[in-house]
């Protein structure tokens, strides 16, 4: 019957082998394109597997068998002709065969670590697949089921072996590619993770006038090429504990957010075909007591399949999802009187501009050296001083607003702290990719000394354009920068 997929009898080996040296005449490069009009321009019908070439195969750790799709394609200046081809497992003999012609030293996986199956995913007990393509049939597919245990543990048992399990394709009657009629799958063994699409630290700040709750969204993402499962997936908060060993290793201060400050889910649904799901993550500053760097680490926990597991590094934001909120209390004011700079600004561009409350008037930076720009301090670039006169502070936040050119926004800030106004010491080096292109207010990392403070430094050191970093502590300088407004926000015991 025309357009069927079935099953022969094996052939005779002498036929197999007398293709072969044929189909191994070219080296194969690895490929996922679709070479339907290469080679083909002379043949009427003929036929080709759509990925041939060497591939890479993810076997996933889960506990079953592997099953990977093989499309097999009708091709020629004839795509209404019928054709009918087979397809054979190639043996060791075989494989040895192919890497003496391509200088490679593969392993055929074992015959009794594999089977095929038809596109409905029933198996097929008899050897070669046979598929007859009726003319109104572009291609078909043939799926091979892998038993990754096994074969993992043999993987493991030889790990200075390479295991390929090699197809080809031929026709006793109709035409095969003579390119790409073999295809050789080299399987790796793949953990299926769970982890999270955005990981890290992720910083936010409030104020008095801040609205009341905030939602945050991030999702899960299960680390595999198809979902077959149905299964449930936990998350946590982890607890101080936690928080302390990440403040030991990070040099930070963070503390755990109170419990009466946010909601997680305890676990997301994947239904079958789904390999992403979305959370929310929803925090509340009712209550929630300004200068203090409070932190919400959530992970994943397990999943209701064991073989699915969270992703985890000795590196906490590789796989943690970290919300640092921080309540900052009433702005402070800040005087021209208090205010001195290494560079004033080009005329008409002040540093006073820094706090007139104007986001529409800044400081702009001498500029480029071939305008007769020059570099600032080698350590601080160029900075501002604010003088807090009697009232020294030991714990503030300095926030930046970049002017509405946003290529010329800073893009490395360093902070410093004094109480002679002449030896400062660095208390912050902040600089991100997120700077890059920031247009809107952005407030530092909160600052804590052991003793109040009487001089803040703002040293600016870097700029960016056309996905460039470039200095302004060093000659040449090649670009300007601007910053619309400072603000500050702080308190002394």
């Amino acid at each position: 019957m025309a357009g069927n997929l079935n099953v022969m009898h094996p052939m005779k080996h002498t036929f197999f082998t007398h293709l072969l040296p044929v189909a191994l005449a070219a080296t194969l490069a690895v490929s996922c394109e679709d070479h339907r009009n290469d080679y083909m321009e002379e043949y009427q019908t003929m036929a080709y597997f759509r990925n041939g070439g060497e591939q890479q195969l993810a076997l996933y750790r889960t506990g079953e068998d592997g099953i990977y799709a093989i499309p097999v394609v009708k091709a020629g200046r004839n795509l209404s002709g019928t054709i009918s081809v087979e397809m054979l497992p190639m043996d060791q003999d075989q494989i040895t065969l192919y890497n003496a012609v391509n200088f490679t030293n593969y392993t055929a996986i074992p015959s009794y670590l594999y089977d095929f199956l038809d596109e409905k995913e029933q198996e097929l007990d008899v050897y070669p697949v046979t598929l007859n393509f009726a003319s109104d049939e572009k291609s078909k597919i043939v799926k091979v089921r892998l038993k990754t245990n096994r074969i993992r543990a043999l993987m493991d048992a030889h790990p200075d072996k390479s295991y390929v399990l090699g197809l080809q394709l031929f026709s006793a009657k109709g035409k095969v590619s003579d390119k790409i009629n073999v295809i050789l799958l080299t399987p790796e063994i793949a953990i299926p993770y769970l982890s999270f699409s955005n990981n890290g630290v992720f910083s936010f700040t409030y104020n008095k006038n801040s609205q009341q709750e905030f939602t945050y969204t991030n999702r899960v993402k299960f680390a595999i090429d198809e979902n077959r499962w149905d299964f449930t997936c936990n998350l946590e908060v982890k607890d101080a504990a936690w928080v302390s060993r990440y403040n030991a290793a990070h040099g930070t201060d963070y503390e755990l957010l109170p419990a009466a400050n946010y909601t997680v889910p305890n676990s997301l649904h994947f239904p079958v075909g789904t390999t992403e799901v979305p959370f929310d993550v929803k925090i509340s500053r009712s209550g929630m007591t300004a200068l203090h760097n409070y932190v919400l680490p959530v992970a994943v926990k397990d999943a209701t399949r064991a073989e699915f597991v969270p992703y985890e590094t000795d590196e906490a934001n590789d796989y943690v999802y970290m919300v640092q909120v921080l309540m900052t209390p009433d702005q402070l004011t800040i005087g021209t009187e208090q205010m001195s700079a290494l560079y004033d600004g080009q005329a008409g561009f002040p540093a006073s501009n820094l706090i007139d409350g104007d986001p529409d008037t800044f400081w702009r930076s001498p500029g480029s050296s071939a305008y007769g720009g020059f570099a600032g301090d080698p350590q601080w670039g160029f900075w501002f001083d604010i003088d807090l006169e009697n009232h020294p502070l030991d714990a503030f936040v300095l926030g930046y607003r970049p002017s509405s050119t946003t290529d010329r926004a800073p893009t490395r800030i360093l902070l410093g702290v004094s109480n002679d106004g002449v030896n400062f010491t660095q208390v912050a080096d902040v600089h991100d990719e997120a700077m890059h292109f920031r247009a809107n207010w952005y407030d530092l990392p909160l600052v804590k000394t052991a003793s109040p403070m009487r001089y803040i430094r703002v040293g600016v050191t870097e700029t960016f354009i056309n996905d460039t970093v470039y200095p302004l502590n060093a000659e040449p300088v090649n670009m300007t920068c601007e910053i619309a407004e400072l603000r500050l926000y702080g308190s002394s015991n």
